[in-house]
């Protein structure tokens, strides 16, 4: 699977703050783009980090975003695609993802496809999660919480770091907003590994800003 995790470090806290496609990467690469941003291998073979931020999201909504962002860019506003702008069944919406929606190990959200379609709890991060869970504060990303802010007050509150820049969550999908809802049974079954990581957060670690 490709690695799609890259992360934003503070040296002086050996503070990672973990970069997940759809989960507000866009606006935390405008508002932390004076730390330097690398790859996380480095970051969990070097075992640096003292304390490791991650901000996660529902699936469902992740995915509304991910697939009109696909949608956007593949152009399904025009051309042959437009009759099925409206028809979200699975056999219209998702043939070249899903093979057999209801087999997550053979669904192609798990290959390197797109990353926006990729796990949350995706193979590094669950690795050095089992190896050091106390680590890690998790913030959850919903339409009422601005994250970025919740997680600069964090900052501040608990290092005194200065916030590196604010502004609000901007959404890199494009304009479109064609699919307001799909199957949640085809969402569960895709990402329940994800469904399962989340309620194990809730019962272990809890959650920073919920």
């Amino acid at each position: 699977m490709q690695n799609s995790e890259m992360y934003w470090w503070n040296e002086k806290q050996k503070l990672a703050v973990v970069e997940i496609p759809k989960n507000a990467s866009t606006s935390f690469r405008h508002n932390f783009r004076s730390w330097p941003h690398l790859d996380s291998g480095e970051l969990f073979k070097q075992n640096k980090a003292q304390e490791v931020i991650v901000v996660f999201r529902d699936p469902y909504e992740r995915f509304l975003s991910a697939i009109n962002q696909y949608m956007d860019i593949h152009n399904w506003t025009e051309g042959s695609r437009s009759k099925y702008r409206f028809d979200i069944t699975p056999e219209v919406m998702f043939p070249w993802y899903i093979p057999n929606h209801f087999n997550h190990d053979e669904s192609i959200f798990k290959s390197d496809v797109d990353v926006h379609f990729l796990p949350q709890n995706i193979e590094v991060q669950r690795r050095f999660y089992n190896e050091y869970p106390e680590r890690y504060t998790f913030f959850w990303m919903s339409k009422e919480n601005d994250v970025v802010l919740d997680v600069q007050a964090y900052l501040w509150n608990k290092y005194k770091i200065t916030p590196p820049r604010y502004g609000e969550i901007k959404e890199n999908a494009g304009s479109i907003n064609i699919i307001k809802e799909v199957d949640e049974t085809i969402v569960r079954n895709t990402y329940r590994e994800d469904y399962e990581f989340f309620e194990h957060i809730t019962k272990e670690n809890g959650w920073e800003n919920k």
